[in-house]
């Protein structure tokens, strides 16, 4: 197939975003979004056509816009890491990408017009499969973390509803988790923040600031999956030891957790 490049390279990424994240989702979670990509490569592929006219090259054309696009997120926020400031000035790398990448692609398309690209579909070929290849080396190196779909939930879904008679007493549960949202101390610490505003306009309003609060877990999921079961989390170093990487049993009791189930049978 000559074009299996364009193919793969839509793939690709997505695959490489579930092996980034296999201990935590499941292969039923990427259908949707390999989908996606790949109704986007075949639109991608058949406007470029129409304009140059060049299967060949319009399947080569297609897989570097693709390789840019996917590959833009990476290459920006590295260079924010590691290159954020030239001395001293904050240096636009997101502006600047996209005008190269821009630029890439118009000569491209230009040389594409005249110029047949038929001998780099094979290399491309080459290039994608190894690194499909590999990567699905990389995924099932360790099979235990790489799981269809969850299944704990199943015997939830049959749970029955009490009736409640007085629907109307019921009232509305709002349970809201700033991520990562430092306290006072930290912000003013670290940060040279003053963040008293807000707190006392929640103060105000009846909410309770736990000022010297600190999470148990290292992660959202494990604190949500602790605060969402109403226990702690103790049974899974003993069940699972300290040295996993997998995070799928957290993850499934957080989805289906008890106080779900719990508000779920209260109607």
């Amino acid at each position: 197939m000559i074009y299996l490049h364009t193919l793969l390279f839509a793939v690709y990424p997505i695959l490489f975003y579930f092996n980034n994240n296999k201990n935590e989702i499941y292969l039923s979670n990427i259908f949707v979004p390999l989908a996606i990509s790949l109704i986007f490569a075949g639109i991608l592929f058949g406007l470029i056509f129409r304009f140059i006219k060049r299967r060949e090259n319009a399947g080569v054309l297609t897989s570097i816009i693709l390789l840019l696009f996917f590959s833009y997120g990476h290459l920006t926020n590295f260079l924010d890491k590691s290159y954020g400031k030239v001395f001293g000035w904050d240096v636009p790398y997101r502006n600047i990408i996209t005008g190269i990448w821009i630029l890439i692609v118009a000569v491209i398309f230009m040389k594409s017009k005249n110029q047949s690209f038929k001998k780099v579909n094979p290399a491309l070929n080459f290039i994608s499969i190894f690194l499909v290849i590999f990567l699905l080396f990389d995924i099932f190196r360790n099979p235990s973390l790489v799981k269809f779909r969850d299944t704990a939930g199943d015997d939830n879904q049959s749970i029955s509803k009490e009736k409640v008679e007085d629907t109307e007493d019921l009232r509305d549960i709002y349970f809201i988790v700033p991520d990562r949202y430092p306290s006072n101390e930290v912000l003013s610490t670290h940060y040279d923040f003053d963040n008293s505003y807000f707190t006392d306009y929640l103060s105000e309003k009846g909410f309770f600031i736990a000022d010297e609060s600190k999470s148990v877990y290292p992660t959202t999921t494990m604190s949500l999956g602790s605060q969402l079961n109403m226990k702690f989390l103790d049974e899974f170093t003993d069940e699972y030891g300290t040295e996993t990487s997998n995070f799928k049993p957290v993850v499934s009791l957080l989805r289906n957790n008890e106080v779900g189930r719990l508000l779920k049978e209260k109607g």
